[in-house]
């Protein structure tokens, strides 16, 4: 400015790198800090732990759903009599993924089962087994091991 002397005007600035650095180095670090802070565990959607054991039916051929029911009822009958549900899924359900965990299928969401298991789901107390229930795939005895109903859901009941 022309009232300044040339001295004042060539006098060097603040230099702000280093600010701007210490502030990357800050948040750097609050951001490392976040990633082990622990989280509380949401319920966003309702849900259901399940167990099954499938015997798998042929749909062409009668005589294997007379079959498969039969094997189910003897293995409701077993579980009537105390028998241990995920002993009896490693050794007799049809469905190899499950079976190996003692027939937990895990967590599944409401809406992605066919319409006769929601229903048992939705409906059953907790550690129930159900009656045979047939889909496309077979017979299923199921058990609900937890639900979880979501906030909203909560909400709206």
């Amino acid at each position: 400015m022309p009232w300044e002397s040339d001295e004042e005007q060539t006098k060097p600035g603040r230099d702000w790198a280093k600010y701007m650095w210490i502030a990357i180095g800050v948040l750097v670090a609050v951001g490392a800090a976040a990633m082990f802070v622990p989280r509380s565990e949401k319920i966003d959607a309702t849900r259901a732990r399940l167990s099954h054991i499938l015997v798998m039916t042929d749909p062409k051929d009668p005589a294997s759903k007379k079959a498969a029911l039969e094997e189910i009822k003897a293995l409701q009958e077993q579980l009537a009599n105390g028998a241990n549900f995920s002993k009896l899924a490693a050794q007799h359900s049809d469905d190899p993924l499950s079976a190996k965990n003692g027939g937990d299928i895990g967590w599944v969401h409401r809406g992605e089962m066919t319409e006769s298991v929601e229903k048992f789901i939705w409906t059953a107390p907790i550690n129930q087994v159900s009656d045979p229930i047939i889909t496309d795939l077979g017979l299923h005895l199921v058990i609900v091991r937890e639900r979880q109903i979501s906030k909203a859901e909560l909400y709206e009941m």
